[in-house]
């Protein structure tokens, strides 16, 4: 295909990311109304999600009061982030509601524990968007690609090295995305050059927290891991920004789209109601 041929629709001021990246995955009729119509997304409130927004926005307060060296918040303020995040309304009881409160003081506690246990000797970046450009497609577009990374912390190996630790937190299932180590990588290369002076011999580890299993992955994402990986990124993101069907995909994840049954075209699989 000849550059003349091709034509580019992902929009250049949106950047890419693992989260963009999955979701085209899933249903590229999704990403065409969510960043190239930009159709505002339903008012929908998904319970899911919302667990998941109230427990890294009460772990997120958590390290930056650990890097202040300052006491961190308790039981009292957790509940009141769960009221901003999970309102009662919402639930279709008291108890319900409490059931997931539960959780997420639960889920906070298990990853508060894990920070404990890390010996930080420097908190680097919490909840920090970081974005380099990137050339795709034979025109070499300028893209950018991004991610945001929970918490990167400077800290020491098991065997005394120097070591950049990204930690992300996880409240779903226990669901690797092996991109998203790769990416991230990536994304802070500009600031491990800046932290250890050689970005491509830094000692970096990618740690995935299943916060209700209080299981921690870990990742060596070597810059060999990462060469291995690229390719496979680099189609995909090939593929999203030279995307012309956005065909709909129904299937699994659409119980937790907030545009079906308001501009999706495709019905649901039975097995889904």
């Amino acid at each position: 295909m000849s550059d003349d041929e091709l034509v580019l629709r992902w929009p250049h001021q949106k950047s890419l990311s693992p989260t963009s990246l999955k979701t085209y995955s899933q249903c590229a009729y999704r990403i065409r109304l969510q960043y190239v119509d930009e159709i505002p997304r339903p008012d929908i409130f998904v319970p899911f999600f919302a667990i998941g927004n109230a427990t890294h926005s009460a772990l997120g307060t958590i390290a930056q009061q650990m890097k202040l060296g300052v006491p961190t918040i308790g039981e009292k303020e957790i509940r009141m982030l769960c009221s901003f995040h999970m309102p009662m309304h919402h639930y279709p009881s008291e108890e319900a509601w409490e059931a997931e409160v539960q959780k997420v003081l639960r889920w906070v506690d298990t990853g508060k524990r894990y920070l404990q246990r890390l010996q930080v000797e420097e908190w680097l970046l919490i909840e920090h968007w970081e974005a380099r450009e990137i050339p795709l497609l034979p025109t070499k577009a300028r893209y950018k690609l991004g991610a945001k990374p929970d918490l990167v912390v400077r800290r020491r190996d098991e065997e005394g090295e120097p070591l950049i630790h990204i930690i992300d937190y996880k409240t779903g299932q226990v669901r690797e995305e092996p991109d998203v180590p790769v990416i991230q990588r990536f994304a802070l290369r500009p600031l491990l050059q800046e932290w250890t002076g050689d970005a491509s011999a830094a000692n970096v580890r990618f740690t995935w927290i299943w916060l209700d299993e209080n299981y921690p992955r870990d990742v060596d994402v070597s810059v060999e891991h990462c060469n291995h990986a690229w390719p496979e990124i680099m189609a995909q993101m090939e593929s999203l920004v030279s995307e012309a069907i956005f065909a709909p995909t129904p299937g699994w994840y659409c119980r937790y789209c907030p545009y079906y049954q308001n501009y999706c075209t495709e019905e649901i699989p039975p097995q889904l109601d």
